[in-house]
């Protein structure tokens, strides 16, 4: 079959996929050759797929199917001649899928400028809120758009009809917030007649779960959403402010869209944090360490990623077990010390044959602040933690209450660690830009500091045990990613401006922790329960209760 707009005859490629393209007009199926494909509007005649605008159409057994939506309807009438411009039977019939075009694409959605509807211009967070998932604020969310020839428009229609379905969802409006199709997560805000909005956290089922993610115990996607969803369940039980979980159509915390697994949750609006504010920061993250955890009995373990095991007065004893009538508890944080620290140092051990002389410092003290926190957890209070807790990740609400969003990495762990990275990371603010590493890098600042703690302080005090692994606990956060790193350099092979940036980045926060850890003032400590032995994160029985903990609370 020749090219279709130049007559060239197609050839077998000498090896490999042929460069080849086809396409369908006139609902005759069509090639183009790759000199064709060099012009900018080779598609601009051809077929499209009225559920979602692709051009990548292809004929079989007598039917239409997109590729990328996988809509399906019959290739026309017969008398149709083979295209020579025309654009199609007049007769042929109207697109049929598991869902109609309604359904997936709410009129509005992608008005003629190519920008999100609703109001909001393209490139814009909208007015209030925080970007999530690491997106920078201010910046056009990739791939948003009405399709093109990439397909990644057109995917992610096939990805949100999906997720429309399964959450029953019917907006007046959606956009994408960050990540891609084309990659292993992605985000959809979706924003409700009545003015709530959804927030749909969607991660590939069929990947890996990330190593930064695995510090928890979980070993799937799965279990790890799982675990976020307890968590957020639990806060939601105890009244503290955080986003909400909204189920699927049957009840249950997590979705399946395809090859993508979800997780939605109640889009909580709010204004960024002011540089002024860091108190507010502080507070959110005390009143969240305060509050009375349930622990697992001694020799069992939790589920990865599925939550303590837990029950009604579970853990207020030492032989304290599973109770038939056990409620749910939280999950794992990304950073819980039984599975985090043994897998980071396996990480160090595995490339300390070939570090680079100039990274030997780096490593020896990675590898001395993990010794050093896992020598300490036995006697260190447990809590439910955040996990990167920094004022890009908290919203001030318009009653002046501050609550923490992007949750991924919290869950069960030890609440030193917790304050000890909001230390070092409150002195960036948020909407700071992702291509220029410069702006990353902190300077210790005792006022920024002296604002967290005194936050921090009016709603919970610290141990004496966490009073005393402080120092090492600002730096955990950048030992456990930077044994990651390295071991992603040094044996995954990745290197470039990238890495490059992430390695100098953590030079800085291991450079200004020992300063940071001077300059924090004396924090009010408590000794109660001083033996430490019923705060042990993971080896013993406990409470269920922080030491100390101020009976104050905002919800």
């Amino acid at each position: 079959m020749p090219c279709y707009r130049c007559g060239t005859r197609q050839v077998d490629p000498v090896r490999g996929h042929s460069p080849w393209r086809r396409g369908v007009k006139g609902d005759q199926q069509v090639l183009v050759c790759p000199g064709c494909q060099a012009a900018a509007d080779w598609t601009a005649d051809l077929d499209k797929c009225r559920q979602c605008g692709s051009v990548h159409l292809v004929r079989r057994l007598g039917e239409l199917e997109c590729r990328d939506c996988g809509a399906t309807r019959p290739g026309g009438c017969r008398g149709c001649r083979p295209p020579t411009g025309r654009p199609g039977c007049p007769k042929r019939w109207r697109w049929r899928s598991s869902g109609s075009s309604a359904e997936v694409w709410q009129a509005g959605d992608t008005p003629s400028d190519g920008g999100p509807a609703g109001g909001e211009p393209r490139g814009r967070v909208p007015s209030g809120g925080v970007a999530a998932g690491g997106e920078p604020r201010g910046s056009v969310p990739s791939g948003w758009g009405p399709a093109g020839g990439d397909g990644r428009a057109v995917t992610d229609a096939a990805v949100v009809g999906r997720i429309l379905r399964e959450y029953r969802l019917v907006p007046a409006s959606m956009r994408r917030r960050y990540g891609s199709v084309s990659g292993t997560r992605v985000g959809y805000e979706f924003r409700e007649p009545g003015g709530g909005a959804v927030l749909v956290r969607a991660y590939r089922g069929d990947v890996p779960l990330a190593a930064h993610l695995r510090g928890g115990g979980a070993v799937s996607v799965t279990d790890w959403l799982l675990g976020c969803a307890a968590t957020l369940r639990w806060l939601a039980a105890h009244g503290y402010p955080a986003p909400r979980v909204v189920p699927v159509r049957t009840g249950e915390p997590v979705g399946v869209a395809g090859a993508w697994l979800t997780l939605a949750t109640t889009f909580v609006r709010g204004r960024a944090l002011a540089g002024g504010q860091l108190a507010l920061l502080g507070a959110a993250l005390g009143r969240l360490h305060a509050l009375a955890v349930p622990l697992a009995a001694p020799g069992t373990a939790p589920a990865p990623g599925r939550g303590a095991v837990t029950g009604r007065g579970a853990g207020t004893g030492r032989g304290a077990g599973v109770q038939p009538d056990a409620e749910p508890g939280p999950g794992l944080a990304s950073w819980h010390p039984a599975a985090a620290i043994p897998a980071a140092l396996g990480r160090l051990d595995a490339v300390a044959a070939l570090l680079p002389g100039e990274w030997r410092p780096l490593h020896e003290r990675f590898r001395a602040t993990l010794l050093a926190v896992q020598r300490a957890a036995d006697y260190l209070p447990i809590a439910l933690v955040h996990g990167d807790a920094w004022p890009g990740n908290v919203v001030v609400a318009a009653d002046g209450e501050a609550a923490l969003i992007d949750w991924e990495n919290g869950g069960l762990g030890l609440p030193v660690l917790d304050l000890g990275h909001c230390l070092l990371e409150s002195h960036l603010d948020s909407g700071l830009p992702a291509g220029q590493p410069a702006a990353w890098r902190i300077q210790p600042d005792p006022g920024r500091i002296a604002a967290v703690l005194d936050g921090y302080t009016s709603q919970r005090r610290l141990h004496d045990s966490e009073r005393e692994i402080l120092p090492e606990g600002i730096r955990f956060a950048s030992a456990y990613v930077g044994a990651i790193h390295f071991e992603r350099a040094l044996i995954d092979g990745v290197h470039g401006a990238t890495m490059d940036a992430r390695l100098g980045r953590l030079r800085n926060r291991i450079a200004v922790s020992q300063e940071a850890g001077t300059l924090s003032p004396a924090v009010p400590t408590s000794r109660a329960h001083s033996s430490g032995v019923e705060h042990s994160p993971y080896k013993r029985g406990g409470a269920g209760s922080n030491p100390a903990a101020p009976t104050k609370f905002c919800s």
